[in-house]
């Protein structure tokens, strides 16, 4: 197992992995995720600017996210807890083949480690509220819920987290 940058020719197992995570999401009724968004032309957005990682085990896509200072405009309206630019987690799903074995947690954890060692100390993101794993997952791993904004036109809010590094 590995993390490493994606590369265009891991387009079509992204979307696979994507298309599987969005049924789940559909079953567990909760639509953060569909056919609109995120696109294949985001990924490959992501991947030309190199911001998106893959979590790579047995030659297969386990899990991926999007890492970047790109911040939604709705983002204005919380009280963050720094002015300091942040890295911002987007786009992060784990191949529900792959689920139930801490691939969120070591992609989160490479957030971390990256943000750090790139110059950042601190980490921002949000995921739907009614997305309770991802939920689950961010306040298990030290993040702090800073507020709920409304996004994608979606009925329900999206709870948006930060995370102070700290390193001695």
């Amino acid at each position: 197992m590995m993390i490493r940058l994606s590369k265009k020719s891991d387009i079509d197992n992204i979307m696979l992995v994507v298309n599987q995570t969005i049924d789940i999401m559909v079953r567990e009724n909760n639509p953060q995720w569909n056919k609109y968004y995120p696109t294949s032309s985001e990924f490959l957005n992501d991947i030309k600017s190199k911001h998106l990682y893959i979590y790579e085990i047995n030659n297969e896509i386990g899990g991926l996210l999007c890492l970047n200072t790109e911040e939604p405009e709705e983002y204005n309206a919380i009280q963050w807890s720094l002015p300091d630019t942040a890295l911002v987690l987007h786009r992060v799903t784990v191949n529900p083949v792959y689920r139930r074995q801490h691939i969120g947690t070591k992609l989160l954890q490479f957030a971390e480690n990256l943000a750090f060692v790139s110059g950042y100390h601190y980490l921002k993101t949000d995921t739907y509220s009614t997305n309770y794993p991802m939920n689950n997952l961010f306040l298990q791993l030290g993040y702090r819920k800073t507020g709920e904004i409304y996004l994608n036109k979606k009925p329900k809010t999206f709870n948006c987290y930060e995370k102070i590094l700290m390193h001695t």
